[in-house]
């Protein structure tokens, strides 16, 4: 995934967001923030489940992923 750190897959209950099991949480953070600006106009103002897979994740973590992703479409 080196090329890609953040990958968004859809299924017909949400969103799948990959993510690189080895670049450091800050900079995976930024990644998913550019990932969903980037993609903020395709997913306008829906509501969706969002499912974290490539890393473990801790409770604080996925929370501040779920924040950066709402920041970031808005």
């Amino acid at each position: 995934m080196a090329n890609q750190p953040v990958i968004i897959k859809s299924n017909k209950y949400g969103l799948i967001v990959v993510l690189d099991s080895k670049l450091p949480f800050e900079e995976l953070k930024e990644e998913v923030a550019d990932k969903f600006r980037s993609s903020a106009k395709f997913f306008g103002d829906a509501q969706m489940a969002v499912c974290f897979q490539g890393r473990s994740l801790n409770l604080e973590e996925e929370m501040e992923l779920a924040d950066t992703i709402s920041k970031s479409c808005q």
